[in-house]
């Protein structure tokens, strides 16, 4: 099957509502933090990692549906054009001036997660190659994504096209930043 993938800001306010909580339920389950101490810190982790992304650059996320399956959400990317420019939304992770050097060659950034029961079937290939059609028509020549180094994600960017570009000891574990040229 073959998604339709759309940006999230072609949506209407009533679509976006009715996306969202399967979106949530999709970063949730993909999330390394499974536990929080309440339902704000939880809300704060969400907003970290995906929420800002809705806010600030809802024209670079990018929803994989099954049209056939009511529109249900089965994948999503959220970009961010400008990582440079977009220092100071991100000074909350500390890590972000670490890569900053490689922002120029690798100015997007993004991260993709998908529903477990829709992993493997080609939906964030395809957010990644239509986010790279997007990026190239907008001249930026190149993304990039931050991820723990040798993990599973870390090996899906691997086969969607992203290198290693640099990796850093991050909070006692390696980070790599990998990145493609489009």
């Amino acid at each position: 099957m073959r998604a339709q993938i759309i940006r999230f800001s072609e949506l209407s306010a009533a679509e976006q509502a009715h996306i969202m909580p399967a979106l949530r339920r999709i970063f949730f389950a993909s999330s390394n933090t499974q536990i929080f101490v309440d339902e704000a810190a939880r809300e704060a982790h969400f907003d970290r990692w995906l929420g800002r992304y809705l806010r600030h650059w809802p024209g670079d996320a990018l929803v994989a549906v099954d049209s056939a399956i009511n529109g249900e959400a089965l994948a999503y990317l959220a970009g961010c054009p400008d990582s440079a420019a977009a220092a100071p939304v991100f000074v909350d992770i500390g890590y972000y001036p670490l890569f900053a050097a490689h922002y120029a060659d690798y100015p997007a950034h993004i991260h993709v997660n998908a529903a477990q029961e829709h992993r493997g079937r080609g939906h964030g290939r395809a957010l990644i190659e239509v986010y790279a059609e997007m990026c190239c028509a907008r001249s930026i020549d190149g993304l990039h994504a931050v991820t723990a180094g040798e993990s599973p994600a870390a090996a899906f960017f691997a086969r969607c096209g992203l290198l290693p570009v640099s990796e850093i000891e991050w909070n006692s574990r390696p980070l790599a930043l990998l990145g493609m040229r489009v």
